[in-house]
């Protein structure tokens, strides 16, 4: 997905091992090996586990392997991924219907849903939008669709760069994407013709404030 990847060895195992070891909680997030390595570890040394998800996993993985080898590789996921999920004390998911599809899959462990927050001081629609576009650098007659994440193949970004490549034939439409990923997965995504892409930024308030519609495609 663009993170930096963990090397398979056992000095990093023994790294992780005497991390759990040394803690009393372990807060576990993300379809990563290292989190089934804490996982893992904490049930091990009883510890209390808390992992945090807002996907099933193996979902995932089905973006970023060879369609040929799924049929294999994606029950042995299922399988040893649910059997990780069940070796955990609480299940952390931030809206309810993740947690009924936990239900539904057989996750038997405690779960709570934690709705993710927002600063209402921050994130807030701009008084004047056209202002908002024109600090941008964008002509107000634009309507702006726009887009905030990383860029990786399961955010299915190029998704919404062809639509807006069909939609642009009858409309002034700009598309706007706001962050990073890796060259591959930038390279990969339809040109559109009127297109900012603005790559990492850390305030992206007013780059929401522009936008007329912020589509989310995973």
């Amino acid at each position: 997905s663009g993170y930096q990847s963990m090397a398979l060895s056992i000095s990093n195992i023994q790294k992780i091992r005497r991390a759990v070891q040394q803690a009393d909680t372990i807060f576990v997030q993300g379809p990563a090996l290292i989190s089934i390595l804490a996982v893992w570890f904490g049930k091990r040394y009883k510890k209390t586990v808390i992992h945090y998800m807002h996907l099933i996993m193996w979902e995932l993985y089905e973006k970023h392997i060879p369609r040929w080898t799924r049929k294999i590789i994606i029950p042995f996921f299922r399988s040893n991924i649910l059997k990780g999920y069940n070796l955990c004390d609480v299940l952390i998911a931030p809206y309810k219907s993740l947690v009924d599809q936990m239900d539904q899959l057989g996750i038997t462990v405690r779960k709570e849903v934690v709705p993710l927050g927002v600063d209402g001081t921050v994130f807030r629609p701009a008084k004047d939008k056209n202002e908002a576009k024109r600090k941008l650098g964008i002509e107000p007659e634009y309507m702006v669709v726009g887009y905030v994440g990383r860029i990786s193949r399961e955010k299915n970004v190029s998704v919404l760069c062809a639509a807006v490549q069909r939609l642009q034939e009858e409309h002034k439409i700009l598309l706007l994407i706001v962050g990073s990923g890796t060259k591959r997965e930038v390279n990969r995504l339809p040109k559109a013709r009127n297109m900012m892409f603005t790559g990492f930024k850390k305030d992206v308030a007013p780059y929401y404030q522009a936008m007329d519609i912020f589509v989310m495609p995973s």
